[in-house]
């Protein structure tokens, strides 16, 4: 499946049937400087760092054995 380059707001769009497009920098969660909503940015974050503990997680356990 292609995805569409056309950015979806995921607020505006989250209880209706009809995809709503992003309001890009006329919206108060758009992040200028990286082109993105804060809730993509904000959860990319969150996966990064998520990422970040696991691998800690594991070296730890990998030193214990």
């Amino acid at each position: 499946m292609v995805e569409s380059m056309v950015p979806v707001c995921p607020l505006l769009s989250t209880r209706s049937e009809v995809t709503e497009l992003c309001l890009g920098e006329q919206c108060a969660f758009y992040v200028a400087p990286v082109r993105k909503c804060a809730l993509y940015v904000i959860g990319h974050k969150s996966a990064v760092d998520l990422q970040g503990m696991q691998q800690e997680l594991a070296a730890k356990a990998k030193q214990g054995q």
